[in-house]
Parts: structure tokens; C-alpha cells; sequence
């Protein structure tokens, strides 16, 4: 009898060899499909019966499993009909997917001709998520994910990058054939466990090799199911490609908003505005200085009757001289203009306040409004004035002469008016000291001086 199952195991074997290597339509696959459950359940029931055998065919099934064929779509008369477009066909198990983001005018339109490319190819809706704007500075939102065949993959890429102006867009294609073969095997590997687990257990007698069976049966069951499911996705996701579209609505442009601004700057000089920019921080009394009002159009939008007026000054702008720009054309955005204002400096401070008014022209675009008829600016300026300073000169010295020489006298006059109440002191000063000098008391005799002191007489001495 061993003889035998090892023959039925070989016999399983060369039938799948022969069913993989036949490569015939659909018919051929379903009787390929039914060589492999004769082959498998032959090898059971050789493992049932102890046998190794069963063993090397798990093994070697796996590797002679054939690949999947592609089906064909049929045309609309039940014929076969040329594909738009045909990847190659390489026997490899590929996963095409793409990411478009595409900006529209209307969210609604739009994802309803997208569904209607998807669904003329025999695709479908896979899933959709729209989002509505609360308010208006978000856009309006919709994600929708379809399911296409992969031979239509291109042509609907490029039906849906004519649906809106593309942002972004990304295509992937991976390759999972060696995921494919590989949980085919260990599918293959779980059913002949799971089936000569069924066998062991119908075999047992013990009760304890009876709940060692189910335990291990149940968890061999739960793997199986696993790796179906697995399986079962990849193949969901290589014969059908997933294309997410994204629509965003595009917002309207804001209503362009009218802006001025307004500087001035005072320079020495009358050079009709050619140093306008640089400004000063005093003065003399004078001096010649030319004053510049800068009007810049800030905002988006064209403004006209453009109005300057200088209220500390009492200048409109009929008293100021245009350097740069024409008063009468519209002032466009970016644009300036350059009004000057000579005259000499006097007083002891100078005090600008300036306003500048410009109003917005209509828009050539119906649909586009202006947020603001006119608008404004202003800008104040101060300038201290000093008096003139110059060198000094022959009536300078004179005048300083005379008013050291009045300041000396009046010193003088000052000290004689001080000391004159004690004139009286100075004579009886005077006489206090010669009436001193007078009675003055004679002193002693001098004492004799070294010459007139005789000399001792000398001492003699005598030799023996």
C-alpha cells in the first residue's frame, strides 16, 4: 500500500505540471482547477496514512501553480473589441494607482462628468467625501475615489485631467507578483496542514490528542483565512486600478481695494525736485528750501482726481509744481506722483499737514467690485528754523571793545562804591602806625662783639 500512495502523489503531480504548461481559455482552467483538488486530496489521504511523500508534493505545488490568466472584455455586440489601450503584458501582477488634484469653477459639475468617464469604461464609484464651505474664504470640496480596468487606466487619466486645471497629480504602479506567488504557496501549504489536521483528528481516539488537534486545527483554519484575504485584495487591486480625484473649487478673486500713500521731504536748495527724498532736521533763517510731496498708488486698482492739500501751509495743489507723473491720467498701481513747493525759510519753526484723496475707477470686469469709492492719506512734518549765524567782523570787535570796556568801568565804579563808606579807615590806619612807631621803647646795650674781647695770655710749660 505505500507503494501505491507514493505513486497517486506522483501522479498528482505531473497532472498539475501538465494543467500549469497547457495554457488553455477558461474551459482549461476550470479542469486545471479540478486536476489540483484530485492531486491534493490523493496526497491527504497518503499523509493520512503516514506516508512522507505527502510532504515533497506540498512542497513542489506551489512552484508549478500557473500565473492568472487576463480576462478579456467583451465589445458591446458580445465580441471581443480593440482596447484604447493596452499596457504590456508581461505575466507580472501590477498595482496602478493615481492622485489627481484639479481646480474648478463648479464642484457639482465637474464630479459628475468625472463620474461619467469612469462609469463609459465600465468603471465605478469606489467612495466620495464632499465638504462645503462655511464661509467665503474656504473653497468647497470633493474627494472621489473610482475603480477602473487597467486597460482603460491611461485613458481615463487623461478624460480627467480635462475635467479642471491640474495641481498636483502622481501615478504609481507596484508590482506584487512575488507577494502573489508567495501567499499562493503558503495558502497552498495551509489547506494540505488544515486537511491532514482533519485527518489526525478523525483518526484520534485519545481525548487529549483530540483537543490538541482542534486547537491546532482552529489556528491553522484562522491563518488560512488570513492569507485568502490578503490574497483576495492584492488580486481586487490589480484587477482594478484606483484613481482618487480631488476637486477644489476655485474662489473668486477679492474686489480690488483702493490704497494711498503719501511722504514729504524738505531739502536745501531750488533745483525744481531733483533731491526729493533726502530730508533735513533744522534750518537757518534763509536759507532757500524746496519742500516734495510723494503720492504712491498702494492699493490694486487705478485711482483718478487725485487732491493734495497742505492745511498748515494753506497749499492746494494749484500752488505746487508737479515733478514727476500726469495729474490728468489715472494713477496707475505702483505708480507716483511728485509735487514740490519752493520757498525761504523764516520763522523759527516750520509745520506741514498734508492730505491726499484719489478715487477708484470702475472696474472693467462686471463681476469684480470696488471695495471703496475713495481713500485717503496723510503725513505730518516739522522743521525747526534757527537764526542766521556769521562770522565776526571789524563792527563785532568794536561792539565787544565797548562792552568790556563799560563792563570794566562799571567793576570799577562798583568796587569805589564799596569801599567809599570806609574811607575814614584808611587815615586813622595811618596814624595808629606812625604814633607806634613813635613810642616804641628803647632796648639793652649791645653786647661787645668778638673784637673787642681781649685774648686770654698764654700758658707756658717747662721741660725737664
Amino acid at each position: 500500500m505505500g507503494m501505491t500512495a507514493r505513486l497517486t502523489a506522483l501522479l498528482a503531480t505531473m497532472l498539475i505540471l501538465l494543467s500549469a504548461c497547457s495554457g488553455q481559455s477558461d474551459d482549461s482552467t476550470a479542469t486545471e482547477s479540478g486536476g489540483e483538488d484530485f492531486g491534493y486530496s490523493t496526497v491527504e489521504a497518503s499523509i493520512a496514512d503516514g506516508l512522507d511523500a505527502g510532504g515533497e508534493a506540498e512542497r513542489a505545488a506551489p512552484a508549478t501553480d500557473p500565473a492568472p490568466a487576463q480576462a478579456v472584455q467583451p465589445g458591446p455586440g458580445g465580441t471581443e473589441a480593440e482596447e484604447t489601450f493596452n499596457p504590456i503584458d508581461t505575466g507580472r501582477q501590477i498595482i496602478r494607482t493615481a492622485e489627481i488634484v484639479a481646480d474648478v469653477t463648479d464642484v457639482a459639475a465637474s464630479a459628475q462628468r468625472a463620474i461619467n468617464i469612469v462609469q463609459s469604461v465600465g468603471g465605478l464609484l469606489f467612495n466620495q467625501d464632499t465638504r462645503v464651505a462655511t464661509n467665503t474664504t474656504e473653497p468647497n470640496r470633493t474627494t472621489l475615489v473610482f475603480r477602473v480596468p487597467p486597460e482603460d487606466f491611461q485613458t481615463v487619466l487623461n478624460d480627467l485631467g480635462e475635467v479642471g486645471s491640474i495641481r498636483e497629480q502622481r501615478i504609481d504602479a507596484t508590482d506584487v507578483t512575488g507577494r502573489v506567488v508567495d501567499l499562493e504557496s503558503r495558502i497552498t501549504s495551509s489547506e494540505l496542514s488544515v486537511e491532514r489536521l482533519r485527518g489526525f483528528l478523525s483518526a484520534a481516539t485519545d481525548l487529549n490528542q483530540v483537543a490538541t488537534f482542534e486547537n491546532e486545527l482552529r489556528d491553522r483554519e484562522t491563518e488560512l483565512e488570513t492569507l485568502r484575504g490578503q490574497l483576495r485584495t492584492l488580486e481586487n487591486q490589480v484587477a482594478l486600478s484606483t484613481i482618487t480625484l480631488t476637486l477644489t473649487e476655485l474662489l473668486p478673486p477679492p474686489p480690488p481695494v483702493p490704497a494711498l500713500r503719501l511722504a514729504s521731504f524738505v531739502y536745501f536748495g531750488h533745483d525744481g525736485g531733483f533731491s526729493c527724498g533726502t530730508t533735513l532736521d533744522r534750518a537757518e533763517e534763509g536759507d532757500d528750501l524746496t519742500l516734495c510731496y510723494e503720492v504712491t498708488n498702494t492699493g490694486d486698482t487705478a485711482l483718478v482726481d487725485i487732491a493734495l492739500r497742505d492745511s498748515a501751509l494753506s497749499l492746494d495743489i494749484d500752488d505746487l509744481t508737479i515733478v514727476e507723473g500726469v495729474l490728468d491720467e489715472p494713477l496707475e498701481p505702483g505708480q507716483r506722483l511728485m509735487f514740490t513747493h519752493e520757498f525761504t525759510a523764516s520763522g523759527t519753526r516750520l509745520i506741514s499737514t498734508a492730505k491726499v484723496q484719489g478715487t477708484a475707477t470702475a472696474a472693467a470686469d462686471d463681476d469684480a467690485e470696488v471695495a471703496a469709492e475713495t481713500t485717503t492719506a496723510k503725513v505730518d512734518l516739522a522743521l525747526t528754523i534757527y537764526p542766521r549765524e556769521s562770522g565776526p567782523g571789524f563792527a563785532d570787535g568794536l561792539d565787544a571793545g565797548w562792552r568790556g570796556f563799560t563792563a570794566l568801568i562799571g567793576a570799577l565804579l562798583l568796587a569805589i562804591g564799596f569801599a567809599l563808606p570806609f574811607v575814614w579807615v584808611i587815615p586813622l590806619a595811618w596814624i595808629g602806625v606812625r604814633e607806634w612807631r613813635r613810642r616804641r621803647p628803647t632796648g639793652p646795650a649791645p653786647l661787645p662783639t668778638q673784637a673787642t674781647i681781649p685774648d686770654p695770655p698764654a700758658r707756658q710749660t717747662t721741660e725737664v
